[in-house]
């Protein structure tokens, strides 16, 4: 159901964007820290990137606009 795949990722995406401060964090505590897998947080940090909430500090750290 895409109905429910897209509230689902919103959740993902609330518990990524809960572990990321304002100093970089790596991606690898984020997996850590959510219990999701790495194509979930990935997908979630695409996302938030784009919405302009998060950035890319370095490869694979990222920090609250």
């Amino acid at each position: 159901d895409p109905e429910m795949s897209r509230g689902l990722g919103d959740v993902y995406k609330r518990q990524v964007y809960s572990c990321v401060d304002l100093y970089p964090v790596g991606i690898n505590e984020l997996i850590n820290k959510t219990g999701l897998s790495l194509q979930t947080v990935s997908g979630a940090l695409v996302e938030l990137e784009l919405e302009g909430k998060i950035k890319e500090t370095a490869h694979n750290c990222y920090a609250r606009v």
